[in-house]
């Protein structure tokens, strides 16, 4: 069944992917897109989508390392639902394969989509932590021309931190988390007190994986590699197309673009991530000509890495491109 609202929800992404495709391309001189193609070179650019493909592999490692404590389950498979997951974010919007995965692995494990979703959360936690660091720090080092950024960067990015930071403060102080719960769940109807209790009991299970110290460094470790591993691809591809920008230029690129994603855009982000990387690369002398080719190639290589990945997942697991919520566990973690 389609979800209610759906259209009007389609409408408005599309709107916003027209209105920054439209901006991305508005200063583009057609005539030398040839010209600045003529200059590229795929041998960097190779050697950044290998690194790119490989984020899976450590995404896989990091999720393993999280669900530890609730099952053992081995990299490979999960390599496969984060691949057909990144699959249906292309397809479908609103970001559906991360709930198609933790779906996936809830179904085939036979514990709660309300863990799995809790796991989910801590993997988005520590990526938001890595990214907010590296913005900062890119922000911190850029030229003085371009310090004006900070100023309109400061205050979201503050108050993503200190979701950030009250998100980390419910994993890691389960006590406090489950008094606040309990005072929520008593105000409920009667009929939903038990339900919706188990549920979120069931989340805050599966935020607590990082209370254990080793748990929380070796998946600090995996997300900071796997972001490395992202700049490095912008970095590469930027060389590629001879674009002469520094480390700190490019990394405010990568993060200006990851953010970008959590805009409502149609499926794969077109326009939007197109604007975010033109944009970004304006501010430091780059033509929106030359923008506008990167940004095109970096695309196209995401979105082609990711389709190859996830139908050869899709095809080898034999996984269904749709799943049915009520074939996975509700709130009860089964043995």
């Amino acid at each position: 069944m389609r979800p209610k609202g759906f259209p009007i929800r389609f409408v408005v992404a599309l709107g916003l992917s027209a209105l920054c495709a439209a901006l991305a391309v508005r200063n583009v001189d057609f005539s030398r897109i040839s010209e600045v193609f003529g200059r590229f070179d795929p041998a960097p650019f190779a050697l950044g989508v290998l690194g790119y493909a490989s984020i899976p592999i450590w995404r896989a490692f990091r999720w393993k390392l999280l669900l530890t404590p609730i099952r053992s389950i081995g990299a490979a498979p999960l390599f496969g639902y984060l691949c057909v997951g990144t699959l249906v974010n292309l397809v479908v919007p609103a970001r559906a394969g991360e709930l198609y995965r933790t779906w996936l692995v809830a179904r085939d494990h036979r514990f709660s989509t309300a863990t799995s979703l809790g796991v989910a959360a801590l993997e988005r936690l520590f990526d938001l932590s890595i990214l907010l660091v590296a913005i900062l720090l890119a922000l911190a080092f850029l030229e003085s021309s371009s310090t004006w950024v900070l100023d309109l960067s400061l205050l979201p990015l503050a108050g993503l931190g200190v979701m950030v930071l009250l998100l980390f403060g419910v994993a890691l102080f389960p006590h406090n988390a489950r008094k606040l719960l309990e005072f929520f769940v008593a105000h409920l109807p009667a009929s939903w007190r038990r339900v919706v209790g188990e549920t979120l009991e069931n989340l805050l299970a599966g935020l607590a994986t990082i209370r254990n110290p080793v748990i929380f460094l070796k998946a600090l470790y995996l997300t900071t590699l796997q972001r490395a591993l992202k700049f490095a691809f912008f970095l590469l591809a930027l060389l590629a197309f001879g674009l002469d920008i520094g480390p700190f230029e490019t990394l405010f690129t990568m993060c200006a673009v990851a953010f970008s994603s959590m805009i409502p855009a149609v499926p794969t982000s077109v326009g939007v991530h197109h604007y975010a990387v033109v944009a970004s690369l304006s501010l430091f002398g780059v033509s929106s000509t030359e923008g506008i080719s990167a940004a095109v190639a970096i695309h196209l290589a995401e979105v082609i890495t990711d389709v190859a990945l996830g139908v050869g997942s899709m095809l080898i697991m034999q996984l269904p491109f749709r799943l049915d919520p009520a074939s996975v566990p509700a709130t009860k973690d089964e043995p």
